[in-house]
């Protein structure tokens, strides 16, 4: 009945941007159980792979969650499909290497709209499976 009545532990995660990378992460990271990064500039996706490998660099980082955003927030307009699908390269790449742990997508708000991204997503997912 111990089992049963101890608390699990609830892991914590923060949110990292690609802009934050000059800033020292060293003593928050140690308190974290995983850095979900974010690259908000759609034009700065083929810098992914070589800033997740710099976060890695960081003392104190344990595991990396990379956020795909479908949609190009520092520009405010849609990603392309070319951008899209660079970002579902890179996060195999950096997973089949150790980089990252999975992957998270945003914004689910856009879902119902007709953007490229978003289709390209539904296909990368449905073979993901």
């Amino acid at each position: 009945h111990d089992a049963i009545l101890k608390p699990r532990r609830m892991d914590m995660w923060a949110v990292y941007y690609e802009h934050q990378l000059d800033f020292d992460l060293t003593p928050y990271a140690r308190h974290v159980d995983a850095i979900n990064f974010w690259t908000w500039y759609g034009q700065n996706i083929g810098k992914q792979n070589e800033n997740v490998k710099r976060l890695h660099a960081m003392p104190n980082v344990k595991k990396v969650v990379l956020g795909l955003y479908m949609w190009d927030f520092g520009n405010a307009c849609p990603l392309t499909p070319a951008q899209m699908n660079a970002q579902f390269d890179n996060a195999e790449k950096l997973h089949d290497a150790g980089l990252i742990d999975a992957i998270i997508l945003l914004a689910s708000c856009l879902c119902d709209r007709d953007i490229e991204a978003i289709s390209v997503s539904r296909r990368r997912i449905a073979a993901m499976r």
